[in-house]
């Protein structure tokens, strides 16, 4: 339901209805990335934060390239993902969902994307039931193809990668390796703005 042009989901403010002129974040992600697990442990709360003080608004593409290792573990998580958005819980499990990389180190089974994760997050009832039919289903396959399709013809290098007006945010300096961007809001802010102008 929250779908974007770009094929990504859309993470909804839950109070504040955005300004048309508020900066747009496009972020590309794969389930599978340690580096996105850990950007999403320190920046996913701040890109909440943001979306839900209505000051920028953002969006979620997942890819699933390290699944041409012969599995399909990339995709899964994204399509369960995507089955999370149709019960209203997309931001809830796609955190989740990297928490519990970063913890398991490796891949997801069938009974952590349709189950264990559900329950984590609150998906039960008629929404849970609704939840493991989509992936069982793999409603959303297409959908998460069509993702992993937009995300080769961008020629993104890599992930995680954070777009605003087609410029990619730097966090750090490649050569120096300082850290260009803090996690904090304010640090956040300040780049997608500078990129945003």
């Amino acid at each position: 339901p929250n779908a974007t042009e770009n094929f990504g989901i859309e993470i909804k403010s839950k109070d504040v209805q955005p300004g048309a002129d508020v900066p747009h974040l496009i972020i590309w992600e794969e389930y599978r990335c340690p580096a996105c697990a850990y950007r999403e442990e320190s920046f996913g709360p701040i890109v909440s934060q943001l979306v839900d003080e209505g000051k920028i608004t953002a969006e979620i593409g997942s890819a699933h390239f390290f699944d041409r290792d012969g599995t399909d573990n990339s995709e899964r998580a994204a399509m369960a993902a995507a089955a999370a958005d149709a019960v209203g819980k997309y931001r809830e499990y796609h955190s989740v969902a990297y928490e519990q990389f970063i913890q398991n180190a490796g891949g997801y089974t069938d009974q952590q994307l349709r189950v264990d994760f559900p329950a984590l997050v609150g998906i039960e009832g008629e929404d849970l039931k609704k939840f493991q039919e989509l992936y069982d289903g793999r409603a959303f396959a297409d959908f998460v193809q069509e993702t992993d399709d937009a995300f080769q013809r961008a020629q993104i290098k890599g992930t995680p990668t954070f777009i605003v007006n087609g410029k990619q945010l730097e966090f750090v300096n490649e050569s120096t390796k300082e850290v260009l961007i803090q996690p904090t809001a304010d640090d956040l802010l300040k780049a997608i703005e500078e990129a945003n102008a």
